[in-house]
C-alpha cells in the first residue's frame, strides 16, 4: 500500500530534517525517499517540504499532513498489535467428555481459572458415567467462529 508507505517516509524525512537519515532508517536510497516525496506532492497537489541543500523543513501544509500522518500510522500499528494478540489467544468452543466423579473432582475446579486465562474460549462441559460417542454426540466436532 503506498499511502501508508509513504506517509511512513515523510513522517521520518520530517523527523529526521533529512532526506539521507530518513532513507538509512527505512532502508532506502536518498533518491528513493525523494522521488517518493515528490511523487507524494504532486498526488497531493501541495508542496510538504522546503528543501535546501542541507536542511529539510516541513512547509505549513506538510506540518498539517505530518500530524495526520502520525495519528494515523498510530492507529494501523494499534490494529495490527491488537490483531497479533488475538491471534495468539485461543478462541471458540471447547467440548470436554469426562465420566461424572472425574469431572467433578479434577476438570469442573478448573474452569474459573481457566475461563480467566482464556476469556474468548466457550466450555461445554459433559459429565456422564456411560461411554459417549464422541461423533454422533458432536463433541470432537470442529467448530469455527467467524
Amino acid at each position: 500500500m503506498y499511502a501508508v508507505d509513504d506517509m511512513t517516509i515523510f513522517a521520518r524525512v520530517v523527523e529526521r530534517a533529512s532526506l539521507s537519515a530518513a532513507g538509512r532508517e527505512l532502508r532506502l536510497s536518498p533518491a528513493v525517499v525523494s522521488s517518493r516525496i515528490t511523487k507524494l506532492e504532486a498526488r497531493l497537489g501541495v508542496r510538504l517540504l522546503n528543501r535546501t541543500t542541507r536542511t529539510v523543513n516541513p512547509t505549513e501544509e506538510g506540518r498539517l499532513y505530518y500530524e495526520h500522518c502520525l495519528r494515523i500510522l498510530a492507529e494501523i500499528a494499534e490494529i495490527e498489535r491488537k490483531l497479533a494478540e488475538k491471534k495468539q489467544s485461543p478462541s471458540g468452543v471447547l467440548r470436554v467428555s469426562a465420566p461424572t466423579v472425574m469431572g467433578q473432582r479434577w476438570i469442573a475446579p478448573l474452569i474459573p481459572r481457566f475461563r480467566d486465562a482464556f476469556p474468548e474460549v466457550e466450555i461445554r462441559l459433559q459429565l456422564t458415567d456411560r461411554v459417549a460417542d464422541l461423533v454422533a454426540e458432536q463433541i470432537a466436532q470442529h467448530e469455527r467462529r467467524i
